[in-house]
């Protein structure tokens, strides 16, 4: 006599209806994850269905969220240094009693 043992969540799973999802990406993304994928040998649906339990596992993203700079290192250093040299009173062209008087100037000098 041959017995099977199968687990209970066999069937459960089995019994729920499955949904299809649709995405749209970039086809060189797609391929790409798709090498990663099948080189630790799974499928993209596999890995969509790990990351979907493990969002509502932890109820959360997987993984870490942020925002990149927008500027490069060498770009925010450059930003910072032009900040400083700005607070130089020795750096301004001239002092302006009214935002008037500043236009006036500058339209002067576009004409010389």
């Amino acid at each position: 006599m041959i017995a099977f043992v199968i687990p209970l969540e066999y069937f459960i799973r089995l019994s729920k209806q499955a949904a299809k999802l649709q995405i749209r990406i970039d086809s060189d993304l797609k391929e790409a994850a798709e090498k990663v994928f099948s080189e630790i040998g799974m499928d993209t649906t596999t890995a969509v269905r790990m990351f979907l339990k493990r969002v509502t596992q932890t109820r959360s993203i997987p993984f870490p969220l942020r925002v990149e700079p927008a500027f490069s290192k060498e770009d925010q250093a450059r930003i910072l240094a032009v900040w400083d040299e700005s607070k130089d009173p020795s750096n301004l062209s001239a002092s302006y009693s009214d935002v008037e008087a500043m236009i006036a100037s500058m339209r002067q000098s576009e004409t010389e």
